[in-house]
């Protein structure tokens, strides 16, 4: 058996798939549900956090997407988005370039 990270490691490949198919998925789907306020490849200005630079993990991203940060003006999206679909949102996220 391997190290506890590779274990951890092996555990979030399995939920969170990060190949071509699956962050292309993720891709359209931050297109209809991110991009309006989040920008163009999680890169935004003004009040809007840019995505590049969240630091939690992935499980804690799923946690924001669906309760929202009303108090910010982001609106939970539990009802609009299955967790596999905020899965590849994140996929898709977490493959960006890091914010310079």
């Amino acid at each position: 058996a391997g190290a506890p990270a590779d274990d951890q490691a092996s555990a979030l490949a399995a939920d969170f798939p990060n190949d071509p198919k699956s962050i292309d998925s993720g891709r359209r789907l931050y297109k209809q549900a991110c991009y309006k306020c989040h920008g163009e490849n999680g890169v935004s200005g003004g009040t809007v956090p840019d995505l590049r630079k969240y630091t939690g993990t992935h499980y804690e991203m799923i946690g924001v997407v669906q309760a929202g940060r009303v108090d910010k003006g982001m609106p939970a999206w539990n009802d609009f988005l299955t967790i596999d679909e905020i899965k590849k949102i994140i996929v898709y996220v977490k493959s960006l370039p890091p914010a310079e």
